[in-house]
């Protein structure tokens, strides 16, 4: 039987809850000159203190631009529409309103923290 890619991410997700894997993308939006891996590292550790794998690492660098125009947003939207991902990992609380509202597609952000690190 074939199987349309929608049956396919549906069949994947099932077999990944019931073996334990949780898949998360790991999202910043950072100002010019932020400290990437120094953010995208936070965002990883918090991943794998859960044992969440990372289906993608997307960063944005224009705070002030409106979610759904962000230039690595349409990525983050394809993993959860196509359930190589189950949630989303970002920086700050402040992110969730924006977030939960994803179009049709449901998930789940986690914040790893209240507000951003220092840039070093």
């Amino acid at each position: 039987m074939q199987r349309t890619p929608g049956q396919s991410a549906t069949r994947r997700t099932i077999v990944n809850a019931a073996s334990g894997h949780t898949a998360v993308v790991l999202y910043a939006c950072l100002p010019d000159g932020r400290d990437r891996d120094l953010i995208i590292t936070e965002l990883r550790a918090y991943a794998m203190a859960r044992d969440w794998d990372t289906a993608l690492e997307v960063v944005d660098h224009a705070p002030s631009t409106p979610l759904q125009e962000r230039a690595g947003w349409p990525a983050v939207r394809e993993a959860i529409r196509e359930r190589r991902a189950d949630g989303v990992v970002v920086l700050s609380p402040s992110m969730w309103d924006t977030t939960v509202r994803l179009d049709e597609t449901s998930f789940v952000a986690f914040a790893v923290r209240d507000t951003p690190a220092a840039a070093s």
